[in-house]
């Protein structure tokens, strides 16, 4: 599986279409704990335009960045995150 191409942007993946600018969006998401499966749902209803479908894996490859950044907060249940506050 390559997956290089799609999380950053280069000659072939414009940059709305990466996984950095949904960790962007993400990143822009009210600051409150949250499950995968409601940030699913929050993307899904919202106005973000990506070209394209994006996948479950595309939030999860988005929510890992954020996290190698340090702007992902686990709680000790393992499956509430919250990114931080700006």
């Amino acid at each position: 599986m390559v997956i290089q191409p799609a999380l950053l942007p280069g000659k072939h993946v414009l940059l709305r279409a990466s996984i950095v600018a949904l960790a962007g969006h993400i990143r822009t998401l009210p600051a409150k704990p949250r499950t995968l499966d409601e940030l699913w749902a929050e993307l899904n209803r919202g106005t973000f335009l990506r070209p394209g479908t994006s996948s479950l894996d595309d939030v999860v490859y988005a929510l890992d960045v954020l996290f190698a950044l340090k702007q992902l907060k686990m709680f000790d249940d393992g499956r509430r995150f919250m990114v931080r506050p700006q």
